[in-house]
């Protein structure tokens, strides 16, 4: 058996190291910046940050391996494949390790995130788009709670809710929306129609325009779903809007691809 160019190693350890460092510093940065709390602290409200927080945590470990991944994209398929389990797995003690700064939870829905991650993975290695899905919906998020941040509201709508986009007490049972939440949910409506149009443009492929705004939202969605008894209180709330906002955000990235299809083949024609 003929043995692996160094370079090709070196490409695929770079991509495992970097899914590691990724998953660390999105941890790192959303502990310090308040999108998450791990950080045990006394007094009631545990029960609804502390399991969105590593639930929060297992999705960056989907997020960085996938993106990982792309630095191996023009590596031969077996190699890439190869490169995604290991990069998820990295991600995944990464995550572990830096949550056990803050809290000695026993991590299982951050192993959820990864044990789903590594299905994206290994999608991403057989079709790169659906890793550059996934990334701009991360990025997407990332922007919004930055500017909540800046605005003093932080909080980051990722399939889990943590801290305040999500407010109970009015829509019985529902909760409100407040003005973070709400440009939180433009933002991802617009990139929505928005990517599909840019990504057909570019690739002039309908399943990569697709898989560019498609990837995102219903894996953040897809997390809740192997541990319903934690569906309480924000929980329960963010799943009950993740329900309404994934299918929209599907239809208009459709609609965005046809659109985009039907202009293409009209010019050319």
């Amino acid at each position: 058996m003929d043995r692996l160019p160094l370079r090709t190693i070196l490409i695929a350890a770079a991509a495992v190291l970097a899914a590691a460092a990724l998953t660390a510093a999105q941890i790192l940065i959303a502990e310090w910046c308040g999108l998450i709390r791990l950080t045990p602290f006394p007094g009631g409200g545990d029960d609804r940050v502390g399991e969105s927080s590593l639930a929060v945590a297992g999705w960056f470990v989907a997020v960085s391996a996938s993106i990982a991944v792309l630095l191996a994209r023009h590596l031969a398929l077996p190699v890439r494949l190869l490169t995604a389990a290991l990069a998820t797995g990295a991600g995944a003690e990464a995550a572990l390790l830096t949550a056990g700064f803050y809290t000695d939870a026993d991590g299982v829905s951050i192993m959820t995130g990864t044990v789903l991650g590594l299905g994206m993975a290994l999608l991403t290695a057989w079709l790169p788009a659906a890793g550059a899905g996934m990334g701009l919906h991360a990025g997407v998020l990332w922007l919004t709670a930055a500017a909540g941040s800046v605005a003093g509201h932080p909080a980051m709508l990722v399939g889990f809710t943590v801290d305040s986009i999500i407010e109970p007490g009015l829509l019985t049972g529902w909760g409100f929306l407040p003005d973070h939440g709400v440009v939180t949910l433009g933002a991802l409506l617009l990139f929505a129609a928005v990517t599909p149009a840019v990504a057909h443009r570019a690739t002039g492929r309908v399943r990569d325009a697709l898989l560019a705004a498609c990837a995102g939202p219903p894996f953040a969605l897809a997390l809740y779903l192997p541990r319903p008894q934690d569906l309480v209180q924000w929980h329960g709330y963010a799943f009950g809007l993740l329900v309404l906002l994934t299918p929209a955000m599907l239809v208009l990235s459709g609609l965005s691809t046809l659109i985009a299809a039907l202009w293409r083949r009209a010019r050319s024609g």
